[in-house]
């Protein structure tokens, strides 16, 4: 993931023209991609999830999910409708237009989304009626449509039903049933996959048959991570740096084809991955870590396979990983961040490019649901004041504009 320009200085933006964003006045010294034409600004209220705060106030997420991939966004709002904004050369903004978009692009033919996913150059969607729709770059078949097409618009995932999340990693994707069950397809050369067979990319979905309760399903860059209903965290795929934990291969070249437990960490409720790392959120609001740690995304731990708890975050209600750093919103709603800040998707102060283990509040922004951590750039989604928020490298308008 090499090749683009990165900005250093730190840029936080409302995706404007989308659901009720607050009249903001953006800093002086903003750099940012031109807002182009603008979205809907006027969502309704259908479909919006009431939430209370500690004051008993009702507020209300109008964003049921946000995306970060390598140079593009993605949301879906509360009437299901997905949205997907900055680089499109691979048509993963579900446009025929190849031009990068600052302005969020509507994707149509999904249906009434639940849950959305961008990876490095394609994104997926889940609808209520529990498909897997995908789309943009499709080489090695991460679109599971049973080609190695292109596709600009949304195509659907064979073979997948009852779908309820979906996590698309580099060049794979993975999809969580109703059941429990872990559906994968894509790249498999480090058997990140996790079907048990020989290192073949797979056109077409294939079923993770080791996993039958998972609650939840994570993916990186090569490898791939879930938990399941006992609290116990799993993973598969390459292991260069331990990011398939403790009990993989230590080779890091030979692949890890079915799913091995994360042992050292319990009571997990969810996973995320990053690029050789993955995390874990337990339902105390703990979070523990393993792999890389070559930028301090793991914390205070010393990297490896080996799980180490990330002791400056509490009460954690989400989590997310992006390439070499991780974000969290706590129970307060304010969204923390550690690792590396090359581009600024730390979202400290202007200026500073420091990042490393110890987390960091991002600026002012407060009332956030959730986070999405990108390569190099992060996006969180914010109640009260409902709008989604963007940081970090921003130059091919994935910070919205």
């Amino acid at each position: 993931m090499t090749g683009w320009s990165f900005r250093v200085s730190v840029i936080c933006l409302c995706i404007t023209g989308l659901l009720g964003c607050p009249a903001i006045e953006e800093p002086a010294d903003d750099a940012g991609a031109d807002s182009g034409s603008e979205g809907p600004r006027d969502a309704g209220a259908s479909g919006d999830a009431a939430v209370s705060d500690d004051a008993g106030n009702t507020q209300v997420d109008l964003w049921r999910a946000v995306a970060g991939g390598t140079n593009h966004s993605c949301g879906v709002d509360a009437q299901g409708q997905v949205w997907c904004w900055g680089d499109n050369s691979s048509g993963q903004l579900g446009s025929a237009s190849p031009s990068s978009s600052p302005s969020p692009v509507q994707v149509a033919g999904v249906g009434s989304a639940v849950a959305v996913s961008a990876g490095w150059a394609h994104s997926c969607a889940v609808n209520e009626a529990g498909e897997v729709w995908c789309w943009g770059w499709n080489d090695l078949g991460a679109l599971g449509d049973g080609s190695t097409d292109e596709r600009t618009s949304p195509v659907r995932a064979r073979d997948v039903s009852g779908a309820v999340d979906v996590a698309c990693g580099d060049s794979h994707t993975c999809a969580l049933t109703d059941s429990g069950a872990v559906w994968c397809w894509g790249f498999n050369e480090y058997g990140q996959l996790g079907d048990g067979s020989a290192p073949q990319d797979k056109y077409t979905p294939v079923q993770v048959s080791a996993l039958r309760d998972a609650t939840s399903v994570a993916a990186g860059f090569m490898h791939t991570c879930a938990s399941s209903a006992d609290g116990k965290a799993w993973c598969w795929g390459s292991n260069d740096y331990g990011e398939a934990g403790p009990n993989a291969n230590p080779d890091g070249m030979e692949p890890n084809p079915v799913p091995l437990e994360v042992t050292g960490v319990g009571e997990v409720q969810r996973v995320t991955a990053g690029d050789a790392f993955g995390c874990a959120l337990t339902g105390q609001g703990a979070v523990w870590c393993w792999g890389e740690n070559d930028s301090g995304q793991l914390g205070g731990g010393s990297g490896g396979g080996v799980p180490s708890q990330v002791s400056d975050l509490a009460d954690v209600a989400d989590l997310s990983a992006g390439s070499y750093h991780l974000c969290a919103v706590d129970s307060a709603g304010q969204v923390l961040c550690l690792g590396d800040n090359s581009s600024g998707q730390l979202g400290v102060d202007p200026g500073v490019t420091e990042g490393g283990p110890s987390p960091r509040q991002v600026g002012d922004l407060a009332s956030a649901s959730r986070v999405a951590a990108g390569d190099t750039h992060t996006c969180a989604a914010t109640i009260g004041a409902p709008g989604v928020w963007c940081w970090g490298a921003g130059e091919e308008g994935q910070l919205g504009g």
